[in-house]
């Protein structure tokens, strides 16, 4: 059985979190106002609730330990999107975006905060139907894995890789573009010209 990471294994880690919050922190581009150190943080300050103390917090695993705080930092830079999108909207208003080029999705993401959360959300949607592809998508874009890892980690073909990625990004663009484009009332900005 594999031993178990408790608060006191963590410092051994750091290097790899830091590393692995790097790899998200691409997504924001040159966003000052997050490091790869205070991401790591928050991502550790989000597996402890308020009543728990520090000393009872434990993992099973190492590789349970790297995927929960993988998704408590991919959480964060939503969040962190989120805060942006919100001051952003504040000084001018958000009018609907043309397109978005997948392949260019971390500076993307930086000129308009919005598509980081309209890609969590299409993620989301997206899961319910294809939980497959969305593991490859967030292997490419948040791990930057190759097409030839991707299928090696997920038990695949390349050629089935390489079929899932192109289909799996053609739903992706469609989704961002039609969560990112809605106003108010739900519809998007083509229904409501």
């Amino acid at each position: 059985m594999p031993e178990q990471i408790t608060w006191n294994d963590i410092h051994t880690f750091m290097n790899d979190l830091r590393s692995t919050a790097q790899q998200l922190l691409r997504l924001e581009g040159n966003a000052q106002t997050l490091q790869p150190t205070a991401l790591v943080l928050t991502a550790l300050r989000r597996q402890k609730t308020v009543d728990r103390d520090w000393n009872r917090i434990a993992w099973n695993d190492r590789n349970y330990f790297f995927r929960s705080m993988h998704t408590a930092m991919r959480r964060a830079l939503v969040d962190h999107a989120r805060m942006r999108e919100a001051k952003k909207r504040q000084v001018h208003k958000t009018i609907g975006i043309q397109d978005i080029r997948l392949d260019d999705l971390p500076r993307s993401a930086t000129d308009q905060p919005e598509i980081i959360l309209a890609l969590d959300e299409a993620l989301r949607s997206l899961s319910e139907d294809h939980p497959k592809w969305v593991e490859l998508i967030q292997h490419r874009y948040f791990e930057g894995l190759t097409i030839e890892d991707c299928a090696t980690v997920l038990e695949i073909s390349e050629p089935t890789a390489k079929r899932w990625w192109r289909r799996a990004k053609l739903l992706l663009h469609d989704e961002i573009m039609s969560i990112v484009n809605q106003d108010e009332t739900g519809k998007t900005n083509e229904e409501t010209r």
